[in-house]
């Protein structure tokens, strides 16, 4: 537990030192996710920097493009890339910024988008992975805000599952 909690702290940390020096905002929002990212890639997802590609990794679509800061730091202390790599890309135009694409750093992805958008991305992927016949777990974490943009993604959702299985 002990390391996880040094884990935590070290990866705030980066949240904040890559903020600071490429001058990024939302500081709030990527602080506050970083404990679920954390979990997600230590232990949670199938998906190491070795193998980012393999076609039957785990997918983590994250539709919370405020918190690209906590994505692509959290990819970078697992070993996704190096933090000087992120330095490079947040501070050329067209970099990173807040909706990273997958380009830029491995392990990520979409390139965020819309509040919602991650849901019907996710389904997408999960649609595909089991039409190749892949064992390819695609997991969704959103931000979204409104009952009627909810209710619209949970339903498509519902849909989509009875249509393709468990996603």
């Amino acid at each position: 537990m002990e390391d996880l909690k040094e884990k935590a702290a070290a990866l705030r940390r980066m949240i904040i030192e890559l903020s600071c020096q490429t001058r990024t905002s939302h500081l709030g929002s990527a602080l506050s996710c970083a404990d679920i990212l954390l979990a997600a890639y230590n232990g949670g997802l199938r998906i190491s920097p070795e193998e980012a590609s393999h076609p039957e990794r785990d997918r983590l679509v994250f539709s919370k493009g405020h918190c690209a800061l906590a994505l692509v730091c959290a990819l970078s202390q697992r070993g996704f890339c190096t933090f000087e790599h992120l330095l490079e890309k947040f501070n050329r135009p067209g970099g990173l910024q807040e909706h990273p694409g997958f380009p830029y750093v491995p392990g990520v992805e979409n390139a965020s988008g819309s509040l919602g958008h991650g849901l019907p991305l996710g389904l997408g992927m999960a649609a595909a992975a089991r039409i190749a016949s892949l064992c390819a777990p695609t997991k969704v974490a959103a931000a979204m805000f409104g009952l009627r943009i909810t209710a619209f993604f949970c339903s498509s959702l519902i849909i989509c599952s009875s249509s393709f299985g468990a996603v």
